[in-house]
């Protein structure tokens, strides 16, 4: 490991908070989290250093032939003084090829750093972009969804409310139907009590001669018999009254008590249903949190093993690529002389810049990622209180229709109570008024008013079946809505968690490619930068021993050297440049 790891890991020494069954398990997890993280990541700058140290190993062997070509040629050159200056101006022109094709290299790898940063940059504006239009489509269809059950909500309560009014109107208008059919009978009533009383003052003043011979006869028995007839009748229209009396009063108890258990009955399957949607609820919100967990523990399962598997394999490679490596290295070594001992001094100065840039940009790809993770988990955390308030609202909503139809049903059974009062009150004053004054006629008004209270009795009990009817239908209707809001809440938590999910995780998994292929792109720039730097250096080596051999050559040329020591001065250079003594001889 080079020294600025060592360094750089001593001051990245960790420091966990102590809790009362030793270190925080978080931070623990986060460490280990992260050293496997840095783990993967020096791994793949090994592999990237080996498969570079590769790629030098053959550009040295390339350059190695080609200077034991040059010394050849070189040797050539010296046996031959005469074609010196000719073989000067090839060499010049090799040499101004060489710069030419440098320059296009670089060219070239600058314009390919230039468009593979401007790609991930596109990509990374891209997938932001599609992220923020994503998020901001969830939110306007939750706003939406909340607008139309809130819509919904008060609709029905305005139907609700209109079909309670309707009822209402209806039950007064037949309520007041009867009133008027009632008053019409009385009224009919009296205009023929009238015209019998006419009738029979007209038969009175004309038989009125004829009875006065008889009164006088008949009167003390028509006395007698007028107050036993008068005794009788008032006994039985007491008794009557009474027996009545207690009929309707029995009548008003049972329906009392009938309404009252219909009420404790009606209370009784609110208070179950509300229990059971709250167990339903429970159950529901217990089965996904397990469920979710399951997922989770799937996934962190799968991961794990597909790391494991990695692992192995990266391993197994890495194993593979050092022994190659290795033995590439021994064969190397076996070759290499001073050359190789400047390349190698080169390569740890390129490897240690290489390393301290991967380890700055480790630390800003840290940072980005933690600041996106943030920023995600900010987002799902706004959606998820979206949907609680959403939650919220509707729950209210449907509280407020509740207790609304609650109030209106209470007003209307009051309602109907009070008429129902208020027609038993007018029937008994109607009787009263009946019996008074249909006294002389006491059979036929006695038949009379019996059909009257059967009937008046008979609209009752079906004004107050219809009210008790009207009362179950809208409490059954009630319970129908309040079933299917209950319902629809729960298919909409549901779906916001869904979709709070799907925006999650699909941020992540774009945040990753995105972080990937940023990385990719860092780390092929940084390769071509230390190719095209290592090629400078090589290629700069190659001209200062150009440079040396032709000067030797050019020293070994001149009139007055000597060749033989000329020959030993070039065999000795080229020793020592790393050249074999073979190819001097």
């Amino acid at each position: 490991m080079p020294s600025g790891d060592v360094a750089e890991s001593n001051d990245r020494l960790p420091h966990f908070d102590t809790v009362l069954r030793g270190y925080n398990p978080r931070q623990v997890n986060e460490r280990v989290t992260r050293l496997t993280y840095d783990l993967r990541h020096a791994q793949k700058d090994r592999d990237e250093a080996s498969s570079k140290v590769a790629e030098l190993t053959k550009s040295l062997g390339s350059l190695q032939q080609q200077l034991l070509e040059t010394t050849t040629r070189l040797n050539r050159i010296s046996a031959n003084p005469n074609s010196t200056e000719g073989m000067t101006e090839r060499v010049r022109l090799m040499m101004q090829l060489a710069e030419e094709e440098i320059a296009e290299f670089k060219r070239q790898a600058d314009e390919y750093g230039k468009s593979t940063r401007a790609d991930a940059e596109t990509y990374s504006a891209n997938t932001r972009k599609e992220a923020d239009g994503y998020s901001a489509g969830t939110r306007k269809g939750a706003d939406e969804y909340a607008a139309q059950t809130r819509q919904k909500a008060e609709q029905y309560a305005q139907n609700t409310g209109n079909k309670a009014n309707e009822a209402a109107n209806a039950t007064k208008a037949a309520a007041d139907k009867y009133a008027a059919d009632l008053k019409a009978k009385h009224d009919k009533m009296i205009v023929d009590l009238e015209e019998r009383r006419k009738q029979l003052e007209a038969d009175y003043t004309r038989n009125h001669a004829e009875l006065d011979a008889e009164y006088e006869t008949m009167r003390a028995t028509l006395t007698a018999e007028h107050k036993k007839l008068m005794a009788d009748a008032r006994a039985e229209v007491e008794a009557q009254s009474k027996a009545n009396d207690e009929r309707i009063a029995g009548l008003y108890a049972d329906a009392t008590a009938h309404r009252d258990q219909l009420d404790a009955e009606a209370l009784r399957v609110r208070e179950a249903a509300d229990a059971e949607a709250l167990r339903l609820r429970k159950d529901a919100d217990a089965q996904a949190e397990k469920e979710l967990a399951a997922k989770r523990a799937q996934a962190e399962q799968a991961l794990a093993k597909r790391t494991d598997e990695v692992e192995a394999t990266l391993k197994a490679r890495t194993e593979q690529t050092d022994k190659a490596l290795a033995d590439r290295t021994a064969k190397v070594e076996a070759d290499l002389n001073a050359q190789a001992a400047r390349t190698e001094k080169a390569l740890a100065d390129q490897t240690a810049a290489t390393e301290k840039a991967l380890a700055d940009q480790r630390a800003k790809t840290d940072a980005e990622l933690k600041a996106k993770r943030e920023q995600a988990e900010a987002a799902a955390a706004k959606l998820v209180s979206d949907a609680e308030k959403m939650k919220a609202d509707t729950e209210k909503a449907m509280a407020d229709l509740r207790s609304r139809t609650d109030a209106e049903l209470k007003t209307k059974r009051e309602q109907a109570e009070a008429a129902a009062a208020k027609l038993v009150a007018d029937t008994e004053k109607m009787k009263s008024d009946t019996e008074k004054s249909i006294a002389d006629l006491r059979a036929k008004v006695d038949a009379e008013i019996r059909a009257q209270r059967e009937a008046a009795e008979k609209q009752a009990e079906k004004l107050i079946a219809d009210a008790e009817k009207h009362k179950s239908d809208t409490e059954k209707s009630v319970a129908d809505h309040r079933a299917k809001a209950e319902a629809d809440i729960r298919s909409q938590r549901e779906t916001a968690e869904k979709r709070a999910a799907d925006l999650i995780a699909d941020a992540e998994s774009k945040l990753a490619s995105a972080t990937d292929r940023h990385e990719k792109a860092d780390a092929f720039e940084k390769k071509v930068s230390a190719q095209v730097h290592s090629t400078f250096s090589i290629l700069e080596e190659a001209k200062k021993h150009f440079a040396e051999v032709f000067a030797k050559a050019e020293a070994a040329a001149t009139p007055d050297a000597k060749p033989a020591p000329a020959k030993q001065a070039d065999a000795k250079a080229q020793t020592s440049n790393g050249t074999p003594a073979r190819a001097g001889r």
